[in-house]
């Protein structure tokens, strides 16, 4: 599709729990009373979202009709990810959720990141948000391939955006190949390639790095530096919850791998992945120019690692 990334997004969940409607508002930024039964492939304007790479986002929406049954199965199996919608007003249809679509979701397609729309979150009807989000926390612990759930009402365009939104970005940042999301733990791999980059970046060799050696890394990855309020703020913040992340000569590599743990817990994976892409193809560049060296294992380990999305 001249050059641009497919990314193909399934909308499931129970029958009227809002899954066209969600699509529509979205994609066309309008709200109907009528929706039809079920739409065609939808394909977003392509400005829809600002990510690190052109993307072609196309949504399927599914039938309810159980002798529809395979044909979902089928755009299951086929997605990048699965949007599962539930009607906030129902609660038959959250428990559902656990009870058959997210089993029946990681039997057909295990390695699909899932995305929660609840649904329809616009009238005093709603159920108790405590309510909502205690499932809703039991859930993610059961199915660790759960991204995020997010509240949203098509009729008031609120939040549709952003359930398409994140689920471009669980496909182009995935967590698995970085967060073990069992213990809240950097995977093995990961710790080994941001290894390398800290001692990439440490390039007076001391074990830390300083003001200026972080500075050329956030230049380097982000195209700016931290100014000197922001640097006093990362020192603050790594020395209030990390006793062995910083010392009087800089940031330690326990700290980096805190702020890169911080970065996938609180959903910032594209911070995280743009500096082992970036230092993953300067890896790669530097394999080529001695083909006939050997290569380090954790510099191996960064190129593996940002290549685990593609």
């Amino acid at each position: 599709m001249n050059g641009r990334r497919r990314i193909n997004v399934a909308v499931v969940g129970d029958r009227g729990v809002g899954k066209t409607s969600l699509i529509t508002s979205a994609a066309q930024e309008v709200f109907s009373e009528r929706p039809v039964p079920v739409l065609p492939p939808t394909r977003f304007p392509t400005d829809f979202a600002v990510v690190s790479e052109p993307v072609d986002v196309i949504a399927f929406d599914t039938s309810s009709r159980p002798e529809d049954a395979q044909a979902v199965d089928e755009t299951i199996k086929a997605a990048d990810v699965v949007i599962v919608c539930f009607d906030a007003q129902r609660k038959g249809t959250l428990q559902r959720l656990r009870s058959d679509w997210l089993p029946r979701i990681t039997h057909l397609r295990p390695a699909a990141p899932v995305i929660i729309a609840c649904c329809k979150d616009d009238t005093e009807e709603t159920l108790p948000t405590d309510q909502v989000r205690e499932f809703m926390e039991g859930l993610i612990r059961e199915f660790p391939v759960i991204e995020v759930s997010i509240r949203t009402s098509s009729r008031k365009l609120r939040s549709v955006l952003d359930v398409f939104y994140q689920a471009i970005k669980t496909v182009l940042y995935p967590k698995a190949p970085l967060l073990d999301a069992s213990t809240g733990r950097l995977t093995t791999p990961c710790v080994k390639a941001l290894l390398r980059i800290f001692l990439m970046c440490d390039s007076d060799g001391d074990g830390a790095l300083n003001d200026a050696e972080l500075n050329t890394f956030q230049q380097l990855c982000f195209g700016q530096p931290l100014t000197p309020d922001e640097l006093a703020s990362v020192r603050q913040m790594v020395a209030e919850r990390m006793a062995d992340g910083l010392n009087d000569a800089g940031l330690l590599f326990p700290g980096f791998m805190y702020l890169h743990t911080l970065f996938l817990t609180r959903g910032r994976l594209e911070s995280t992945w743009t500096v082992l892409r970036l230092f993953g193809e300067l890896a790669r560049q530097r394999q080529q120019r001695q083909r006939h060296g050997s290569s380090s294992s954790a510099t191996v380990a960064a190129a593996a690692v940002a290549q685990a999305a593609a």
